[in-house]
């Protein structure tokens, strides 16, 4: 069974066994855990939505995408991208659509990331597993990412 988490701003389904937290601890406007495995503590999977003002910056889509890179370049540790493209609309919206690993606290990690743009507001929405693990969580986390609807 699915919940649905709604805001005037999006909506976004994701299964009942999976953790919702919209306490906005690092900054991100939702998180939403997978169950914890095996007592695994280190790491959670998750998918997570950050809403980034891009006023000052006034760049469209493909604008954001080069920032974005430069970005991933210059502060993610050890990054290997995968995918990097701009898609055909997704509920009405194109959609940029990016795939890469990384090292965060001693973890190596793979991340699918979607990103809108829509009147100066960038929405992020990214499932990060650890990287030995994207195959087991890649259906699931792509059913959240692509029930994602902005309002």
């Amino acid at each position: 069974n699915n919940l649905v988490y709604t805001t005037p701003d999006y909506a976004i389904t994701y299964p009942e066994n999976w953790r919702l937290d919209t306490n906005h601890t690092m900054g991100e406007d939702l998180i939403i855990f997978a169950p914890h495995e095996n007592g695994d503590v280190e790491f959670n999977t998750n998918v997570n939505l950050l809403v980034q003002d891009l006023t000052d910056m006034n760049v469209d889509l493909e604008g954001y995408r080069k920032v974005s890179l430069k970005q991933l370049k210059k502060y993610v540790r050890n990054p290997e991208i995968f995918e990097d493209e701009i898609l055909e609309p997704k509920n009405n919206k194109v959609f940029g659509n990016m795939r890469y690993s990384m090292i965060m606290g001693g973890n190596k990690l793979m991340t699918k990331q979607y990103y809108f743009v829509k009147e100066s507001i960038a929405y992020i929405l990214t499932l990060t597993t650890k990287f030995e693990e994207y195959e087991k969580y890649k259906a699931i986390g792509l059913e959240i990412l692509d029930s994602y609807k902005l309002q």
